[in-house]
Formats: structure tokens, sequence, C-alpha cells
């Protein structure tokens, strides 16, 4: 007989954790066989796929608006606008990014483009180009109504103020742009205002290992009366507000659970084997 992977949050496997697996049926249900329709987005907790996913399920909306603030070649763009147009939600799309006008930014960051441009992880090279606005906005228009989709370019301090308007109705902002600790705290500094306004939006951050949006994480989780903070995985959290409906902070508290005891299993696996 097969045994379900332990990273399956719907659908574990007999454990010690079996009564909070049986509380987050109860707390999806009604939607839970709604999910069971997009099993392949949820059978892996702990991804970014799976909270947008989890989202839509719970929540039902009529639009859904996704904002990034680093696109690079907006493979991930595509992901999630495929996604949600799935769910039939009609999606939106505002990208921001320096896009092929990096040159400024690796002058001051030489290390990091050296990491980049290695054989050892080729889709994060700059060399062919596949991140110039042109080429990504080609690509994104691929799957989207170029009426539903934006691309700003330049800098996110810069430009993410001057687009606020365009931002206070957004459902996600996914950080991921510079990580040095003054320019990820500023964009978060413009958005988490937005969130007063709108107390729906999730701001979810990439590449928690960082030093700066680590330690930027700790800081906004302090910051009890106004947020909530949830670790998505070992290397990105997400934020919302305290006023967070309950059915959803129950759903993402024990999804924390589920997917650190999944990334404790791997990294034991990783060291002492099966």
């Amino acid at each position: 007989m097969k045994t379900r992977p332990e990273s399956n949050l719907l659908h574990a496997p007999p454990t010690r954790y079996l009564p909070a697996m049986r509380v987050l049926k109860r707390l999806v249900s009604p939607t839970y066989y709604s999910c069971l329709r997009f099993a392949d987005q949820f059978k892996k907790i702990g991804q970014l796929p799976w909270l947008i996913g989890a989202l839509l399920v719970l929540r039902r909306p009529v639009a859904f608006k996704f904002v990034e603030i680093g696109v690079f070649k907006g493979d991930n763009a595509v992901r999630i606008i495929r996604l949600a147009q799935r769910f039939k939600t009609n999606i939106s799309y505002i990208g921001f990014d320096l896009f092929e006008n990096k040159d400024e930014f690796f002058k001051l960051h030489p290390e990091d483009r050296a990491v980049y441009d290695t054989t050892e992880h080729p889709y994060w090279e700059f060399q062919s180009g596949q991140h110039a606005l042109m080429k990504v906005q080609s690509k994104i228009s691929s799957v989207l109504s170029q009426d539903n989709f934006a691309l700003i370019t330049g800098d996110s301090t810069i430009t993410l103020p001057a687009h606020r308007k365009h931002l206070t109705d957004a459902s996600m902002i996914f950080i991921d742009g510079c990580h040095d600790y003054d320019i990820v705290s500023q964009d978060w500094q413009n958005v988490c205002s937005l969130m007063d306004a709108n107390p729906d939006m999730v701001v979810v951050f990439d590449d928690m290992l960082y030093p700066g949006v680590g330690r930027l994480r700790m800081e906004i989780a302090r910051l009890t009366d106004q947020y909530r903070v949830f670790l998505l995985n070992y290397n990105q959290f997400f934020v919302t507000s305290k006023n967070l409906r309950w059915k959803e902070w129950q759903l993402f508290a024990l999804a924390e659970g589920v997917a650190l005891m999944g990334d404790a299993i791997r990294k034991y696996r990783a060291r002492f084997g099966n």
C-alpha cells in the first residue's frame, strides 16, 4: 500500500497530529471538497500557490488583485494568474521591477550578480535578457489580457508610493525585490498602511533567510496589536491584519505548524536518512 506524503495537509497519514488534521478539515468544511477539485495545489502546504488557493477557496472572491514587487522573468506571475483562472476568479496583476535596468543595482551588489550568473542555478541568470520588460510583458500577455495587468519600471521605494491608489484594493502583495533591510523595510512601510483600509490584504515576503528580511520579520512580529505573522515555509512568511477572520486564522496557524513539521522531517531525513 502506498503511503501519502507527510506534507499533504488535507490527507495526512495517521499520526499523533491527527486531531489537528480533523480540526483543519472542519475549518475548511464545507469548502473541503472544493479543495479536492484542485488537489494538485493543495497537496503541498507551505508554498505560495497553496496560500493563494486557500484564500480563493475560503473567501470565494469575485476578483483577485496580485501585486508583485520583484518580477524577474515573470514566471511566478504567470503561475499565479493561471491558478486564479482555474478558480474562475477575475485576476488583475501589477508588477514592479527594475527589469533590464538592473546595472546600477548590481554595481552595489556585485556578489549577488556573481551568484546569479552561474551554471549551478541556470534559471537565475540575467545574460539571456529574459528579465527585460518587453520579454516579461509578452510572457504575461500570453495568459492575461493587457487591460488586466501593468508592469512598472523603477525603484520600488519611489514607484510604490507613486501608484498607491492602484494598490489599495490588492488582495495580495508579494515582496521579493531587494533584500537589503533599508529597501525591504521601505517596501513594507509603503504597503502596510494599505492594510488599514483593506484588512483582507495579505502581504507575503520571500527570502526570509536574508538578514535584512529576517530582521524585518522580527520587527513586524512584535506589532501584535496590528498584525499577525505566519511562517509559510522555512524561507517565506506572510502578514495579515490582526482582524483576520477566525476560520482563516485557525487554518493558517495549523498550516504553519504542519509546514514546520514537514521541514523538520525533511531536515532529519537529509541528515540521518530514512
